[in-house]
């Protein structure tokens, strides 16, 4: 999804927070296995409040409003 965003609305900024939420789940999960529970669990609280940092941030940017001049020959809705 944040491809998406990033080819059609030129704003990396979703991709690189995404990028580093898969590097950061990827060291959380090896540092599990290998029994460092000192990197384990504040990197995975850590994961989490960032997943919730970044859901509020995409969730709360407004859409970019359509130009009206595509529409100009058709009516909308409720116009007659």
């Amino acid at each position: 999804m944040a491809i998406v965003v990033w080819a059609r609305l030129r704003q990396v900024q979703p991709f690189l927070v995404t990028l580093t939420v898969v590097v950061a789940e990827t060291v959380q999960y090896s540092a599990g296995m290998a029994g460092a529970l000192w990197l384990h669990l504040p990197l995975g609280v850590a994961t989490v409040a960032g997943l919730v940092v970044q859901f509020i941030a995409v969730w709360r940017r407004p859409l970019p409003r359509q130009a009206k001049a595509r529409n100009a020959g058709e009516t909308e809705v409720g116009d007659v």
